[in-house]
């Protein structure tokens, strides 16, 4: 099974976001930011008429907050949270069982949304 180049495009603009808010981690909020303002899926939840503009300057409020992880070291790359392995992991295990050969985002949206206890979670109700 392959990761698709889109994939691997969100899941490096997440690593991106965390790095530009100098946060030493990489969490399934910023996976979430970054999967909502990537077009093509903005453009979906936009006609299933969710307000893609509020819901990234929430997260983006959120992610503003997070002074916890923020690093002293501004070279510092961030490290994946066990919440965002398991994400992965899932939205993968969700392809396998569907005989499919990719990971697209929707495999990564309902992954997101069944990590309950998150800020993510929230953010997708």
């Amino acid at each position: 099974m392959n990761t698709s180049p889109e994939i691997e495009n969100i899941i490096s603009r997440s690593v991106e976001t965390a790095k530009s808010y100098n946060h030493e981690y990489v969490t399934i909020e910023h996976l979430l930011h970054a999967l909502v303002t990537h077009p093509p899926f903005k453009k979906v939840l936009n006609q299933f008429n969710v307000d893609t503009d509020l819901m990234i300057s929430e997260i983006e409020a959120y992610l503003n907050g997070l002074h916890a992880i923020e690093s002293k070291d501004p070279e510092c790359v961030p490290k994946k949270t066990n919440s965002l392995e398991r994400v992965m992991n899932r939205g993968v295990t969700q392809v396998l069982f569907t005989g499919r050969r990719q990971v697209t985002t929707i495999d990564i949206y309902l992954s997101i949304a069944t990590e309950g206890n998150t800020h993510a979670h929230y953010f997708l109700l």
